[in-house]
């Protein structure tokens, strides 16, 4: 199934799931079994559209592994040299776009260069 059918799928059991916890004649077990299977049915569908928030047993300690593989092939977001070296990249990254030059600005300095010479 693809990741589209998987998400509809789970929609529609959560709402299932919702239409089962809003029955008003169920016993207290069956209420308390129906708001746990829409629970989990809802950490599906989280999982499945932000698979970083899902809550499904498992899923945290995968989560904990691909935050390690991110600190080690990347850096730790946690560390202030980390963050340090990020916003000085994101300062470079925009600050030449900001002050790029205009066609005409840069025909009158290439201009200028060729007078010096």
């Amino acid at each position: 199934m693809s990741r589209e059918d998987d998400l509809k799928l789970s929609q529609a059991a959560y709402a299932y799931h919702l239409a089962l916890v809003a029955n008003s004649s169920l016993t207290d077990e069956s209420w308390k079994k129906s708001t746990k299977n829409a629970v989990e049915t809802f950490n599906n569908i989280i999982g499945l559209l932000h698979p970083w928030n899902a809550r499904e047993a498992g899923k945290d300690s995968e989560i904990a592994g691909l935050k390690e593989q991110f600190k080690k092939i990347i850096g730790d977001p946690d560390d202030p040299e980390f963050k340090r070296k990020l916003a000085q990249e994101i300062r470079d990254w925009y600050v030449p776009v900001a002050q790029a030059e205009t066609d005409e600005e840069r025909i009158n300095r290439r201009f200028r260069e060729l007078k010096k010479t």
